[in-house]
């Protein structure tokens, strides 16, 4: 849990993409929008922090693991909060650019008999 974390965390760099994508949300939804952004950030910073203190002290517990998928499932709410201000037009470029590289992915790894895409990914958007 703390490596994947710790991955997402870097990869993702929520609080720098927030900052990026505000750029291009209405000035008049920018407050509203940004405040959902860091909370965001905040919930999965939250995460982070929890994993990396409790798992310290203990186990994984049935305790731990609500905490952490309540979380994380804030972090996803207050993401599409985000995203809701969005315009529509830069949010279907972006997932279409996100589609593609999806695609490009499994046809890469795929392809070789000894590899194959075991977590295929579920995209919020197509369920």
């Amino acid at each position: 849990m703390k490596l994947t974390l710790r991955l997402i965390e870097k990869n993702y760099k929520l609080v720098d993409q927030i900052t990026y994508c505000s750029n291009f949300i209405p000035s008049e939804n920018l407050v509203e929008a940004t405040e959902a952004g860091n909370a965001a950030a905040e919930e999965l910073q939250s995460a982070i922090d929890y994993v990396n203190f409790e798992l310290k002290v203990g186990p994984m517990d049935d305790e731990k693991k609500d905490y952490l998928t309540s979380a994380l499932q804030n972090t996803r709410e207050k993401i599409f909060i985000f995203v809701d201000f969005m315009p529509k037009e830069k949010l279907e470029g972006a997932r279409d650019r996100i589609e593609e590289e999806n695609k490009l992915n499994i046809e890469e790894f795929d392809g070789e008999e000894d590899a194959g895409v075991y977590n295929p990914v579920k995209l919020p958007w197509k369920m």
